[in-house]
């Protein structure tokens, strides 16, 4: 407390309890949080107890690749509470991941909720290269699992398998330009999954879904073989045929009856690139059950 004659400056924030401060700190984006330790001593370490969402991106940090991996194998280090909201990098101009089995270590011993690794570009107009190969280990606890998100990178199908086993509450899972993946196989122990996007995974032959919860599926590529198990929530199908094998709305609506009960459906979305060859077709419709809609990924 600063005194003089006229003004008396009481820091009634500093004086609140550790655990409040680190919860307000928390509130706030990890660089935020983390400015906040030039404050005094009594700040200087408090956001290494940071429980949000660790968020590393190209908009916030505003540095370089290789500076930023820097940053968040330090910040790793600092970083002591057992738990976080959830990590994510989500990082555009980039050459290679050398550290990313060690980051999603961190976030399987922190049980984050929300886990998202996306590299490179979001368009498919520049796909370029995958930039790194995941290995998983067994005794990694993915339980507290909500929410997965992975985009350019080398996965082979046990790796994915394994991840989906051992996540017993995921919720939402969105693959996108994964290479290598050749099988993808939703177990029945993801009894929470209610949202799948695999999104051109080019290499992926075979998918094979046993969630009962799952409401929306999301599939954007090659033509592989779908199988689903007792798909009772299933509302939401959207889909398209990338090696041009289904060249028409009819051949696309025919394949997805083979696979689906369409009768429970109440929307169905259908690749853009696909209906625009058909002439004079609109871009959305009304059927007697449900609607169907163009999109473009």
């Amino acid at each position: 407390m600063d005194c003089n004659n006229e003004i008396c400056l009481w820091d009634r924030i500093s004086e609140l309890p550790d655990e409040i401060l680190v919860s307000i700190l928390s509130l706030l984006t990890l660089k935020e949080a983390a400015r906040t330790s030039v404050l005094s001593s009594r700040w200087r370490y408090l956001w290494t107890f940071f429980i949000g969402h660790m968020v590393f991106n190209e908009d916030e940090w505003r540095i370089n690749w290789s500076s930023l991996v820097t940053q968040i194998n330090q910040i790793m280090k600092l970083h002591k509470t057992m738990s976080l909201e959830g990590f994510t990098v989500d990082f555009c101009k980039i050459d290679s991941v050398e550290d990313i089995d060690h980051w999603i270590e961190f976030a399987a011993k922190k049980r984050v909720q929300k886990l998202q690794l996306i590299f490179g570009s979001k368009t498919s107009a520049a796909l370029g290269k995958c930039f790194t190969t995941i290995r998983l280990q067994h005794n990694w606890n993915f339980e507290s699992l909500k929410v997965v998100w992975l985009a350019k990178l080398k996965v082979r199908h046990e790796v994915v398998n394994s991840l989906l086993s051992n996540s017993p509450n995921l919720e939402k899972l969105h693959l996108r330009d994964l290479e290598v993946l050749s099988e993808l196989l939703v177990p029945s122990s993801c009894l929470k999954l209610r949202y799948l996007r695999v999104l051109r995974c080019y290499q992926l032959r075979k998918i094979e879904i046993f969630a009962r919860s799952l409401e929306v599926f999301t599939y954007c590529g090659f033509n592989p073989e779908i199988e689903f198990k007792e798909p009772h929530k299933l509302r939401m199908l959207w889909g398209g045929d990338r090696r041009d094998t289904l060249r028409t709305l009819s051949d696309l609506m025919a394949h997805f009856y083979k696979i689906f009960p369409m009768r429970q459906l109440k929307r169905l979305g259908l690749d853009l690139r696909t209906q625009e060859r058909e002439r004079g077709q609109r871009k959305s419709k009304r059927t007697n059950k449900w609607k169907v809609e163009t999109f473009k990924y």
